[in-house]
């Protein structure tokens, strides 16, 4: 019987990578955040040969948890223990060690860091990868899901962040008369099924609903005499774009 390590709360976890066609552990990992659901270890030949014989079958990694909410060194004595308790029942796992090693806290240098950018930006899949990769995105569990949407809720985005797409937005180049037609076709050809007309009307409602009681301190309020001007060119830019594109059809 493997002794349970108790601690405070902490963000720490540790996890089983399951197979489900033999039903067996067959990796243990400490993480947080997303790093349970995350199946790229590409320094581990023995685990990515498990993932191979998984995805030709049709099959994803199972991911149970053993106990979360812990502190690092409380969740690096756990994972060595479940380690150690799966190989004393005679398991064969994936993992490198015995647990409790790492980089956790290890910090890259700039010049490590944008040596694997580059690297990162050059570097290509081949179809059957990317088929791979496609279907593992889209057959992850629900509760992967659940948890991003949860921790990106209410999170406003960083000044840095809102001024770079502003940038981008800014300096978009203009859509060709190509894409344009691409778009009306596609979106022409689209069936809206009642389902999905149900809820972009709800959704219609609740923005109008949300608009109508808006702060009072919004109601009545004047744009400064630069703002005005901005607004003002911005659609006089518009409407002389479209009329240009009225004029060569």
């Amino acid at each position: 019987m493997v002794e349970r390590v108790k601690s405070k709360v902490g963000k720490f976890y540790v996890y089983e990578h399951w197979r489900p066609d033999k039903d067996v552990c067959f990796y243990v990992g400490k993480g947080k955040d997303n790093r349970a659901y995350n199946f790229d270890r590409k320094c581990n030949p023995f685990y990515k040969r498990i993932v191979r014989k998984l995805n030709k079958k049709g099959m994803c990694i199972e991911v149970r948890m053993v106990e979360s909410g812990l502190f690092e060194k409380y969740a690096l004595k756990l994972e060595i223990q479940r380690i150690a308790f799966w190989r004393s029942n005679g398991i064969k796992l994936a993992n490198l060690t015995d647990g409790g090693e790492g980089s956790s806290g290890f910090v890259p240098s700039k010049k490590t860091r944008a040596l694997k950018a580059r690297i990162g930006r050059t570097k290509t899949h081949s179809p059957k990868t990317r088929a791979i990769l496609s279907y593992n995105q889209k057959h992850r569990p629900k509760e992967y899901w659940d948890n991003i949407s949860a921790k990106l809720k209410g999170r406003p985005l960083p000044k840095w962040h809102c001024k770079k797409l502003s940038e981008a937005a800014k300096n978009r180049p203009p859509i060709s008369e190509e894409t344009r037609t691409k778009l009306s076709t596609i979106s022409k050809s689209r069936i809206r099924t009642p389902e999905w007309k149900a809820k972009a009307g709800a959704s219609i409602k609740a923005s109008w609903h949300k608009r109508a009681h808006r702060p009072a301190g919004m109601v009545g309020k004047r744009h400064s005499a630069e703002s005005r001007q901005k607004m003002s060119k911005s659609r006089s830019a518009y409407w002389a774009a479209k009329r240009e594109r009225e004029s060569l059809e």
